[in-house]
């Protein structure tokens, strides 16, 4: 789901839950007083001592306040602190109180419909704060008490949550059926307030075509676009004090429908949309980070039409708005990796092969921490787990009910069972012994091995150990001495500039060993695997390193035939990037360096020769391990930390290939990869 379109969604979505009230007997109330104190609010809401002033003023100012009046205030700074401050600890303060004002002073749920919305916000912080289990009652307890009075809104709330949970959790097409039934649930609601019917319909049927498009159903997902803008045309003018929430939502949907555009080959349309909608979500209290979500797809369509001229002043205005996001949010990964992906594409594109492999490499970071943040994300079938719940209490219910009626057959049949059971065990016992004995051997067997990879894995984690504290130790040792001697005086003013490079060079030093090491053991269970053109990739690598190659005068020549494989392109260009690395840094000033790409079946095979220093017999047996003594300087003297072939080797064997090499020290080597090729490449997109 777009990040700020879900942003704006959530924000004004949650008032599906206050929306409708419980068809109890009340106190005066007053339907319209949430949507007014909103709009008086909403522009003061970076300012909290004004917020919740203008909340306690517009309460105070009512004509005998009712209790649904009171939960409503309650409600408001509970979305404060969830929605905008993220602080969930303040916002479970008010969920209480909520709780406690619409379970009422006796023993009987006084307001069900209102106490059960109350335990979805409890639900809602619990899985903020990732605790799952909780999550699960709360949701749990809000269904039983929703089934029970029959209140179709409140449904509507609970399906949106089930939504929002399965699209997390990329279960796109689950989700697209929960919105479904939000959007059903709050049109047939009789107490919805106008204005939030109208935000939480057009929300859903916008993000069921934002499902479709993850899923590629783009013509389903344009149905459900083009729904959308319908639904806010036919209702707009029922509502003119929102004119700029209207327009802004419109504007996201233009953006969305892009995405249609775009995969269609419309790229006339598509440029036309996302300019409509940057022009509107750029503007102050709108969506800004929707429209860099906008600038970006724009920056990639105008990358892939070669229009340099449109791209610069496209990239200088994202490059502002991304330094002003300077702690990125979960939500907002994305858009970072989207932003230093296109970037990297654009000083490709115009041969900066130095600026595309830095913001490539920041991508790769991101990359990193969006892949993090996917594994954390609970796995289980949210709705199967509810089920389960249900049934595990309504067996313990019937268990409860019929216990009575069990115990005179217990008492029957015990004398019974006890006599079967010597004799079973009597009978078994023999038979069980024996299989005792092998089970204990094979457990024996099992235990052993363990001990031994444990052995392993200790041996393995104190070395690199070692190695940390090692090469990390010169880097920060130089910098600290360096920034000692800068404070003492001892460096002159005019010499600092060259301190300062000194304390850069080991900062990237510390950098490259630590981002080494985070990419130890990528596991099958990382892979992102597509259809990969390594004919493509291997250009891709050679353009991003020539200017190291240039530096020292090398000359790379690619010989190379179409060949498709399907893999992690990103893991691919790891490893690439890095033997092609290696042979510039072992190789002297002046030499060529060779890469060769061909295919015999069932492999594509990728050579990369060196006329370098080689490598000795007596490390070659070596270099695929932790590093020891294998580490070497380059040939000008570059830094090698060892780790670089590890990951490549952990890596390929990933992607069930083959990687190795042959050298002879002091004449060059030449290392090889084998993949598997994909002959259809057609057939696996």
């Amino acid at each position: 789901m777009k990040t700020t379109a879900l942003g704006l969604y959530i924000l004004l979505s949650i008032l599906l839950l206050a929306a409708c009230h419980s068809p109890v007997k009340q106190e005066s109330e007053h339907p319209g007083y949430l949507d007014s104190v909103v709009r008086q609010s909403r522009v003061h809401i970076s300012d909290s001592a004004h917020y919740f002033s203008v909340l306690e003023k517009g309460y105070h100012n009512l004509d005998k306040p009712g209790m649904n009046d009171l939960w409503d205030k309650y409600y408001l700074q509970w979305n404060y602190f969830y929605a905008f401050k993220k602080d969930y600890i303040a916002a479970s303060r008010y969920a209480d109180s909520m709780l406690d004002l619409s379970h009422g002073r006796g023993k009987n749920i006084a307001y069900p419909g209102t106490y059960a919305k109350t335990l979805l916000l409890k639900g809602n912080i619990s899985f903020a704060q990732r605790q799952y289990s909780d999550a699960f009652n709360w949701y749990f307890e809000a269904r039983k008490i929703i089934r029970m009075i029959g209140d179709t809104c409140s449904l509507a709330a609970y399906n949106n949550a089930l939504a929002l949970v399965t699209y997390n959790q990329k279960k796109y097409r689950e989700a697209a059926d929960y919105y479904k039934k939000v959007t059903i649930e709050t049109i047939s609601c009789r107490n919805n307030r106008p204005f939030s019917r109208f935000i939480n319909v057009q929300g859903a049927l916008d993000n069921i075509g934002i499902c479709y498009t993850r899923l590629g159903m783009m013509d389903s997902a344009a149905i459900y676009y083009d729904s959308t803008l319908q639904y806010i045309n036919t209702h707009e003018q029922e509502f003119p004090k929102q004119h700029d929430f209207i327009t802004t939502a419109r504007a996201i949907v233009w953006g969305n429908q892009a995405d249609v555009a775009l995969y269609k080959g419309n790229d006339t349309a598509a440029e036309r949309l996302l300019l409509q909608s940057i022009y509107i979500t750029e503007q102050v209290h709108r969506a800004p980070e929707d429209a860099a979500i906008s600038r970006v797809k724009l920056l990639r369509l105008y990358n892939r039409q070669s229009r340099p001229g449109m791209i610069k002043p496209l990239l200088d205005t994202l490059t502002r708005f991304m330094d002003t996001l300077h702690s990125p949010t979960n939500a907002s990964l994305t858009l970072f990796v989207n932003f230093y992906e296109a970037r990297a594409a654009y000083f490709s594109a115009i041969g900066k092969g130095a600026e595309a492999y830095a913001s490539m490499a920041k991508a790769s970071i991101f990359k990193d921490s969006l892949a993090a943040v996917s594994l954390s994300m609970p796995s289980e079938d949210i709705k199967e787990e509810f089920e389960n719940i249900s049934r595990k209490t309504q067996l313990a219910l019937l268990k409860q009910e019929n216990q009575s009626q069990r115990n005179w057959l217990l008492l029957a049949t015990i004398g019974l069972i006890m006599g079967i059971t010597i004799i079973l065990l009597s009978y078994r016992h023999s038979r069980q012994s024996r299989k005792h004995v092998q089970t204990l051997t094979h457990l024996n067997d099992d235990l052993q091995q363990t001990l031994s990879a444990l052995e392993k894995s200790q041996q393995d984690n104190s070395r690199l150990m070692k190695i940390v504290v090692h090469d990390l130790r010169n880097p920060i040792g130089a910098i600290t001495s360096t920034l000692s001697l800068i404070i003492d005086g001892k460096i002159k003013p005019d010499d600092q500039q060259e301190a300062l490079q000194l304390m850069y060079t080991a900062g990237n030093t510390a950098l490259t060993l630590v981002t080494d090491l985070l990419h130890l053991q990528p596991g099958e269970k990382s892979l992102a695997v597509e259809t990969v053109n390594i004919q493509a990739l291997l250009q891709y690598c050679i353009t991003l390193l020539q200017h190291k190659a240039s530096e020292k005068q090398q000359t790379i020549h690619l010989k190379s035939v179409r060949a498709f494989v399907n893999a992690d392109r990103e893991q691919l260009w790891r490893v690439f990037s890095n033997l092609i690395g290696n042979a510039i840094k072992f190789s002297h000033t002046g030499t060529e360096i060779n890469i060769r790409l061909s295919v015999s079946q069932p492999w594509a095979l990728v050579e990369i020769e060196d006329h370098g220093i080689g490598i000795p017999d007596d490390l070659q047996n070596k270099i695929f391990d932790l590093p020891q003594d294998a580490k070497r300087k380059g040939t000008a003297e570059e830094s090698s930390y060892g780790l670089g072939l590890l990951i490549s080797r952990q890596i390929i064997e990933t992607h069930k290939g083959i990687i190795g090499f042959t050298s002879k020290a002091g004449e060059g080597s030449t290392f090889y990869v084998k993949l598997p090729v994909n002959l259809f490449p057609e057939a696996s997109v």
